[in-house]
């Protein structure tokens, strides 16, 4: 089973988590005040 993790932000610390969380095999979902066309991969 797939764990989920979310982060709010995508600032430094949120790209870092999220890259760290994904390589640790985490689903990562994040809000971004933003927008999601904001969000780059």
């Amino acid at each position: 089973m797939t764990q989920t993790i979310g982060i709010i932000g995508s600032g430094l610390v949120g790209k870092a988590v999220a890259r760290l969380a994904t390589a640790a095999g985490y689903k990562v979902v994040i809000s971004n005040s933003r927008g999601a066309d904001t969000i780059k991969d």
